[in-house]
């Protein structure tokens, strides 16, 4: 950019100079832009940052009759040191010539269920997708916005015999990543966040008879995860997914957790704990206040993100991203709050930057970086309220 005593000549010549003279150049990290070739596809937007800050991959481009399967050359984590321009691959949707039905590959989904139903690229966006008998097994959904989605449920109000419903996805924010969902006979409409689950009364009975479930977003369809209730279980939505169960954790570790070492707090501010002789259930220590915090499901551990997370400026990130980390910030989670508030972990262990994205990978990611504890030492760190 400049020397220290102010001149911009680059080379530099210094003339009549009578006795020693020392200054240092300023340099500016440089920008460059990666674009994408979408090769027939969807346009995707190109992204210009510094260089060696981390790269937020930008949802997968849309072709009809082909599958996106991936970049060429591979996407980087970080910004290279040059322009950059990346190509789409793609691979042919083959159709079935017996059946004149159309064949890919399915999407990784994350749902619960034991059974998937989808919507096939090639589909029509508002049609008819039959889901058939939703068990306790559990169904996962992935269907277009409008499409109606056909299934049958025990329904409580006939003695748990199976009756013929349909849901609908109305409205799909995918910068919130929220669902609305409305079910009929008896409509009910449904907002959910990504991850997070409620109970459904399909026939106005007081009785809920399905649990559903926000699972996932792939490009621009829903995953739904849905799973029947018979008459024992109509009241709770299951042991690992229910607001019951979590609330049920928090109070057995609280009444178990009597006496406090702040000395091991103070260890283990910032780590991810895996609770080894339960059920592996994961516990965030904060680094603030010492306290650990029940993980859950996918959504109940982005809440807390939201909740503790730091926020930080982005010329703090892009010095914490180049990996000049202080101290202070190990075991914290960060947000880009002058971005688009994405999440990080910092790792204690090894300083580095984890990127938390979706509510499921972070989950995930969160689990695998937990450290195994025993109840004895676990229990002696407060819960937090």
């Amino acid at each position: 950019v400049d020397w220290s005593d102010g001149s911009t000549q680059n080379p530099r010549t210094d003339t009549n100079v009578t006795s020693n003279k020392s200054v240092s150049a300023n340099f500016a990290i440089s920008q460059y832009t990666i674009s994408f070739n979408s090769n027939g596809g969807s346009l995707i937007n190109d992204i210009t940052d510094d260089y060696g800050a981390v790269i937020t991959a930008p949802s997968n481009p849309t072709r009809i009759g082909y599958i996106f399967t991936g970049w060429s050359p591979s996407l980087p984590a970080n910004m290279p040191a040059g322009n950059q321009t990346y190509a789409a691959l793609w691979a042919p949707i083959e159709e079935d010539n017996a059946t004149s039905s159309i064949s890919f590959f399915t999407p990784s989904g994350i749902g619960s269920g034991e059974r998937d139903v989808v919507a096939g690229v090639g589909a029509v966006i508002g049609a008819t997708l039959e889901a058939g008998e939703i068990d306790a097994g559990g169904t996962n959904i992935l269907t277009y916005i409008t499409n109606r989605n056909n299934f049958s449920a025990p329904q409580s109000s006939n003695n748990w015999q199976l009756e013929s419903h349909h849901f609908i996805i109305s409205d799909l924010d995918l910068f919130n990543n929220v669902a609305k969902l409305t079910f009929y006979s008896e409509p009910k409409v449904l907002n959910l966040n990504l991850g997070e689950s409620k109970k459904v009364d399909l026939d106005n009975d007081s009785i809920a008879d399905i649990v559903v479930t926000f699972t996932d977003i792939y490009i621009n369809r829903a995953e739904i995860t849905l799973q029947s209730l018979d008459k024992e279980e109509s009241l709770q939505v299951g042991e690992q997914s229910s607001n019951n169960y979590y609330k049920e954790v928090i109070t057995r570790e609280r009444e178990l957790s009597k006496t406090v070492n702040p000395l091991l707090a103070q260890r283990l501010a910032g780590r991810l704990l895996l609770q080894t002789e339960e059920r592996g259930q994961a516990w965030y220590v904060d680094v603030v206040s010492k306290n650990r915090y029940y993980l859950g499901k996918p959504h109940d551990a982005f809440n807390i993100i939201k909740t503790l997370g730091l926020g930080v400026s982005e010329k703090d990130y892009k010095q914490i991203s180049s990996g000049v980390i202080p101290s202070r910030l190990a075991g914290r989670i960060i947000l880009r709050v002058e971005k688009n508030g994405e999440a990080y972990y910092i790792n204690p262990r090894n300083f580095q930057l984890y990127y938390l994205g979706r509510p499921a990978d972070a989950h995930k990611l969160l689990h695998d970086l937990a450290l195994g504890i025993s109840n004895d030492n676990i229990r002696q760190i407060k819960v937090a309220n």
